[in-house]
């Protein structure tokens, strides 16, 4: 396909179109787009005001946002069509000139809530991993995953609710039994003070 790079960035200035648009259209490396775009300003006598720098600088606040969320830096060069190590080193450099933090991954994503239960009886109905994934936007290995996971905790709460049982077995019948001795216990009693009367 056919790309006119500079009625892209002519589009561009005149606020047409903005840069993720650019990118996802035309499948345009993000990093050499900027490139050009400064390239034709320069070429064009065109200033490179607050407002057109804002606006390049989108892609790469969003990255950092990214990569605040736990995004590798792999899958931002993926996404942005970049190496591992050139996006890392114009995050580091922006965020210097910027005397922004330096964006560093957290321990990991948030764990998705899904409703576990739900899902366990959709998979007992026979629903694949695959409809289950669709239904609930997420990957197939995390289904799987957390279906193990709420699969070994329902083992561990059965369990548990046995030992309660058992125990409450025992403590009845400890009850029940010290309840029936004491009542025997008390007729003996009652027995000899019936008799007591008698004399010998």
């Amino acid at each position: 396909m056919y790309i006119d790079l500079d009625k892209i960035c002519k589009d561009f200035i005149d606020g047409k179109t903005e840069i993720n648009d650019i990118i996802k259209k035309y499948n345009i490396n993000y990093f050499k787009l900027v490139k050009y775009i400064k390239k034709y300003c320069f070429g064009n006598g065109i200033l490179m005001n607050e407002e057109i720098t804002r606006r390049l600088e989108i892609p790469i606040k969003e990255m950092i946002d990214l990569r605040k969320q736990g995004i590798s830096y792999k899958k931002l060069a993926e996404r942005y069509g970049y190496s591992n190590f050139g996006v890392r080193q114009i995050l580091i450099k922006y965020c210097e000139q910027n005397n922004l933090e330096i964006p560093k991954a957290n321990k990991g994503p948030r764990k998705k809530n899904l409703p576990m239960e739900k899902i366990y009886k959709l998979k007992k109905q026979e629903m694949t991993y695959k409809e289950i994934a669709e239904i609930y936007d997420c990957g197939i290995m995390t289904i799987i995953r957390r279906l193990k996971e709420y699969e070994e905790e329902l083992v561990l709460r059965n369990r548990y609710l046995e030992i309660l049982l058992e125990d409450f077995t025992r403590i009845k019948d400890e009850i029940l039994n010290k309840t029936i001795g004491s009542f025997y216990d008390d007729k003996e009693n009652k027995k000899q003070d019936d008799y007591s009367f008698i004399k010998r």
